[in-house]
């Protein structure tokens, strides 16, 4: 449960990013219907919301499946590559040059 509500979360954090791109033609297809503009104003507004939202939400959750799994397992299998040490010719492990050591600062 807690994996699939993590999963739920990651999904719509990228709702953010498509809902104005989904905000602009479905506010632009609802006021091509007659009588939408004589509506409430509220009216107008949670009936824009909802169908935003469900649009939104749909788009997002494809693109977290299509695009950001992918994206991550790639990183995933390209940074455990990088760390893997290579081979030698002779089949020996290569020697692995050592980073810097930097120094930390002591706080004042």
């Amino acid at each position: 449960m807690a994996q699939g509500a993590a999963d739920a979360a990651r999904e719509v954090d990228g709702a953010h990013l498509v809902h104005l791109l989904v905000l602009l033609p479905v506010a632009a297809w609802l006021a091509g219907f007659d009588g939408y503009l004589q509506l409430k104003s509220s009216l107008r507004f949670a009936m824009a919301g909802a169908i935003t939202l469900v649009v939104s939400l749909s788009i997002s959750t494809l693109i977290h499946f299509w695009v950001e799994r992918p994206g991550i397992a790639l990183g995933k299998r390209l940074v455990h590559r990088l760390r893997r040490p290579a081979k030698a010719l002779d089949g020996a492990p290569a020697p692995v040059a050592e980073l810097p050591v930097v120094q930390q600062r002591k706080a004042a």
